[in-house]
């Protein structure tokens, strides 16, 4: 939080207020009264009022030093009695003051501290846009990280990997059969292409050698028939006698 000039007003009366003897509660109202814009602003686009912050339970957290879990408790009942309002998505929240105008009744300020006031809830929420964004950008990367993105290989890439490590293997039916499938291993994506070609090698090694049976002649062993001269003869005498119509 930025803590470079203006400030706000806190009334006697809160001494009497239900939440007072709640340290939490208490601690979390004035932070929120602190933060909240001193005039309209944007962020991300949408327009951010007077009286609201922007911000999230873990920043909440980080802020005041409570714990998320006594954050919650303490928003809880702040919302019970319609001290705040509170409107979040999966990104981040908008909690607004309900009776800002009414806490913070600065008439009597001087114009230059006034203008401070807002120069400060300007620049803060500034700070919190570009910080929101940084959060964002580095949770993006870490589930990149954690989760891993997968990039097939080039054949180059396979061809240098098995140079490198003397695996032979047929690198274009590896590709072949990897890309026609997605690059799917069972029903997951894959993770690792050199750990699948060091599992295509050992499946290749391990593959079973089929035996040729003796008793069938391998097709380039067969030859044309050699007929002898006396089958010759006879097969001249039925052609000569019109062929094989008189043949028993």
């Amino acid at each position: 939080m930025n803590k470079a000039g203006g400030y706000i007003a806190i009334h006697r009366r809160i001494a009497d207020w239900e939440w007072f003897k709640d340290s939490h509660t208490v601690h979390l109202f004035l932070y929120l009264l602190v933060s909240a814009n001193f005039a309209d602003a944007k962020f991300l686009g949408k327009k951010i009022r007077r009286g609201q912050v922007v911000t999230s339970l873990a920043h909440l957290a980080e802020s005041t030093g409570l714990s998320v879990q006594n954050v919650k408790t303490a928003l809880k009942h702040l919302i019970l009695t319609g001290e705040v309002t509170n409107v979040s998505n999966r990104q981040y929240r908008i909690i607004t003051i309900a009776k800002y105008d009414e806490y913070q009744d600065l008439t009597n300020i001087p114009t230059n501290d006034l203008t401070n006031n807002q120069q400060t809830a300007n620049k803060r929420l500034t700070n919190d846009q570009q910080q929101y964004k940084k959060n964002k950008k580095n949770k993006k990367n870490k589930n990149n990280k954690r989760e891993g993105t997968f990039v097939p290989p080039s054949r180059e890439q396979v061809e240098t990997f098995c140079n490198d490590k003397n695996i032979q293997i047929d690198v274009d039916r590896f590709l072949d059969y990897y890309t026609s499938n997605g690059w799917m291993v069972g029903r997951n994506r894959m993770k690792s292409w050199e750990a699948a070609v060091r599992n295509w090698a050992r499946r290749d090694r391990e593959a079973p050698v089929r035996e040729t049976r003796k008793d069938v002649m391998p097709a380039q062993e067969y030859h044309q028939r050699d007929y002898s001269d006396a089958q010759e003869a006879a097969f001249q005498r039925m052609m000569d006698l019109g062929g094989d119509e008189g043949a028993v």
